[in-house]
């Protein structure tokens, strides 16, 4: 009986606190070098996933476009959900994460997918930069007295 009180009381005490909204509030937006390279990484990736769908028989550019743009933002919900979710664990271990174009992995992916004709789609477009966030050091043990505060 005593030791569901127990896992109860450490699972409540893992949830949010008013640390980690802190955290999440400063360092969880993208920066605008952050948003104009995920625009960037978007669209060359649905360039290459849409590389195959320019038409069925013949070139037809109607079809592209559309498939361009459905494959755009197929990968942009794909990045953002491993940019946030990759953000969201860097901030749980004190780290910041930054995301970055990366133009090797750009060119790469476009010179293999026009070399194979677009059977081979290479995406790895970004990299990340990582930073040690400050520690948080104050907080309501410090107010206690002893060596801290007399």
């Amino acid at each position: 009986m005593h030791r569901t009180k127990y896992i109860n009381a450490q699972a409540s005490d893992s949830c949010m606190t008013g640390s980690h909204l802190a955290k999440l509030k400063r360092w969880m937006p993208p920066t605008r070098q952050e948003l104009i390279d995920f625009i960037l990484v978007s669209v060359v990736a649905g360039f290459i996933l849409s590389f195959n769908r320019w038409g069925t028989t013949t070139f037809d550019v109607g079809a592209g476009i559309v498939s361009w743009i459905g494959a755009s933002i197929l990968a942009a919900l794909m990045f953002a959900v491993h940019h946030i979710a990759q953000r969201l664990v860097a901030l749980h271990l004190d780290t910041k994460v930054e995301q970055r174009a990366w133009l090797g992995g750009m060119v790469a992916g476009v010179l293999l997918t026009l070399i194979t004709r677009g059977i081979v789609p290479f995406i790895a477009f970004t990299r990340t930069d990582f930073h040690e966030l400050p520690v948080q050091r104050l907080g309501h043990f410090r107010y206690k007295g002893g060596t801290f505060i007399k």
